[in-house]
């Protein structure tokens, strides 16, 4: 199974990442602890920033989905649909310069 997940700001309720793994508890333990070796990306400044003031970010699933090809293809859809609050640097399947030219232009090409 393939589970696509969102981290949410627990202050604002907001989707600062999305994400797709078989495993969401380990995963949602690997967010945290990433933060305690680097902070170089915005998402990881952000998890750094709530663990600083004692708070964590919230995990939900959207969707289980036991195609890996299918579960790329939404979270990439749930990335675009919340692309003004997610901190994610790529799209599923694509290159890192590829979000951001997203973000700017709306389109992926």
């Amino acid at each position: 199974m393939n589970y696509i997940y969102a981290l949410i700001d627990p202050l604002d309720r907001k989707i600062r990442y999305i994400g797709n793994t078989r495993n969401p508890e380990a995963r949602y333990k690997q967010h945290l602890k990433e933060v305690e070796k680097r902070c170089k990306t915005e998402k990881q400044k952000w998890i750094r920033s709530l663990l600083d003031n004692k708070l964590k970010p919230l995990m939900r699933i959207m969707h289980i989905v036991e195609d890996e090809a299918q579960a790329r293809l939404i979270e990439e859809k749930e990335v675009i649909k919340h692309l003004k609050t997610v901190l994610n640097i790529h799209l599923p399947g694509k290159g890192s310069r590829d979000i951001a030219y997203f973000k700017k232009t709306g389109r992926k090409h």
